[in-house]
């Protein structure tokens, strides 16, 4: 037996791992990157943690020293003093108290009041028109204005691994699934080849739909060639999107020795504006004739098997998933 250093799968000893289907051979772990390298080195974490006990205490050591409040309290205290010291009382200063007491009076009788006293500040509520105020719309309303994806279309190309590569980034299993935004993709650009097969799925007729290219063989064996299945989980109102699971499940036979197999699965969320790209990883060894003919005969995207940039390792298979 043998253990899968990817996905820790235990099988009899291949050269390909059954589950996640690398060369175990010749598969090397990817490095993380060099910054959480950094981050969990020990000596980097106790140096961080030097400077930032040093700077806290600069930072304490430097701040301004508090006002004594006992020392405000006093010096108003003597000022207070000072300016309560009697003056020398004398005829001309009598005289100036009484002019004041009437000039106070008379003030106090005509009783002058500002303008903008009497002036009526409006509230933050009131300066915003109405008319603007009732044309924001509630969230219930902004949930209807999301539109649901209605269908989808399942579609094969033959992609060049580096586009392919470019892609997918370091990601070597089986079958990958990429979700992207549509107007950032160009088919055409990519110079993907279209292969045969085809699916235009309403969710509201079926709540399922499939494409199935498996070939039924003469003698008791399993069938072989490949089957795309679809369901649809549930609406996502709140956000415009449905939640769908794809299953992947394919039986490549070789000419001579085991074939391969694979079965796989998965559940995703998309909306209107994306496109799911879903990359079926195929063995490179020689198959059977018979099984390139049926291929042919069925109209089946396996057909990629018996293309020149296959057979050189220079294309894959990508299958893609639109929405409206």
């Amino acid at each position: 037996m043998i253990v899968c250093a990817k996905c820790g799968f235990t099988q009899p000893r291949d050269v390909y791992c059954a589950n996640c289907g690398i060369n175990i051979e010749k598969y090397q772990p990817v490095k993380p990157p060099a910054w959480i390298r950094l981050l969990k080195d020990p000596y980097f974490q106790i140096t961080s943690a030097l400077i930032f006990a040093l700077a806290a205490f600069f930072v304490i050591i430097n701040q301004p020293a508090p006002i004594d409040s006992t020392e405000v309290q006093a010096s108003s205290n003597e000022t207070s003093s000072l300016d309560e010291t009697p003056e020398p009382v004398s005829q001309n200063s009598t005289a100036s108290a009484s002019a004041k007491k009437n000039i106070v009076q008379t003030t106090q009788k005509l009783k002058v009041v500002s303008p903008l006293a009497t002036k009526k500040t409006p509230k933050p509520d009131e300066t915003k028109p109405k008319a603007l105020a009732a044309e924001d719309p509630t969230p219930s309303e902004k949930t209807k204005n999301l539109k649901l994806p209605s269908q989808t279309r399942l579609q094969f190309f033959e992609l060049g691994s580096e586009q392919v590569g470019n892609l997918f980034k370091n990601i070597s299993s089986t079958i990958s699934l990429l979700i992207v935004d549509s107007k950032s993709l160009d088919l055409g650009a990519l110079e993907a080849s279209p292969l045969p097969g085809e699916l235009l799925w309403a969710f509201k007729d079926d709540k399922k739909a499939q494409l199935n290219f498996m070939n039924e063989p003469l003698d008791d064996s399993s069938p072989k060639g490949i089957k795309f299945s679809i369901k649809k989980v549930r609406n996502l109102s709140e956000t415009g999107q449905v939640e769908l699971n794809l299953r992947v499940e394919g039986n490549i036979p070789q000419k001579e020795g085991p074939g391969n197999s694979f079965d796989w699965a998965r559940s995703f969320e998309v909306s209107s504006s994306k496109t799911v790209l879903i990359k079926v990883k195929l063995p490179h060894f020689e198959v059977p004739l018979s099984f390139l003919e049926d291929s042919y005969n069925s109209s089946s995207p396996l057909s990629v098997l018996s293309s020149p940039l296959f057979l050189e390792y220079k294309s894959e298979l990508i299958a893609v998933l639109t929405f409206n």
